[in-house]
């Protein structure tokens, strides 16, 4: 039983994290990913491990996990907070445990002082990511992979090492997608 379970439990999660290449393409993917991607793989790691750390801090915080929702994501030390939390103090607490990891260098708290949304803003906020990331990719002498696409509340937020023409060129895609009420960028802006 168990071993029917892992594979799709690994599928699951690779879908979650937007790695379909990955499952799609198998190992070989995963090299082109990490070969196409402006990050070092040391950077790459470290982003992986800041939202994990931060994540696991805020699941032993049960007094604030238990009534907020909060993504957690990291671009070469960039980290983006965004969700929603009842009281601010609960948003300052989740700010400052990604401030504490190691290899953060900026943290952009978006966490909204609301009760969290429900579960079909969450299904919508999922099918704007696919979108944006589906026009992304089909935009021809773009590549995409620098690009993180993160959806809370039908706003988009683009994260990653790009040149202004490609953040330029990414904000307008993902402005034109149905749904989108707004778009924020996180870039780190890079020479061409």
């Amino acid at each position: 039983m168990l071993r029917k379970l892992l594979p799709l439990s690994l599928a699951s999660l690779l879908l979650l994290q937007g790695c379909v290449g990955v499952l799609l393409a198998g190992g070989a993917a995963t090299g082109v990913v990490v070969a196409k991607d402006r990050r070092s793989v040391t950077a790459q790691m470290d982003d992986q491990k800041i939202e994990l750390n931060t994540r696991n801090e805020l699941s032993d915080r049960t007094d604030i996990s238990r009534i907020s929702h909060i993504s957690i994501n990291s671009n070469n030390g960039i980290v983006l907070l965004v969700g929603q939390t009842p009281y601010r103090k609960h948003s300052d607490e989740v700010k400052a445990m990604a401030e504490r990891q190691n290899g953060v260098r900026k943290v952009y708290n978006e966490i909204k002082i609301t009760e969290p949304t429900g579960y079909d803003i969450r299904t919508n906020d999922s099918w704007i990511t696919s979108k944006v990331r589906t026009r992304l990719i089909a935009e021809k002498n773009f590549d995409s992979s620098h690009i993180k696409v993160v959806t809370e509340d039908s706003q988009v937020f683009l994260m990653g090492m790009v040149t202004r023409d490609e953040g330029e060129l990414a904000v307008e895609i993902a402005r034109n997608v149905s749904g989108v009420t707004k778009v924020i960028r996180v870039f780190e802006y890079v020479q061409q």
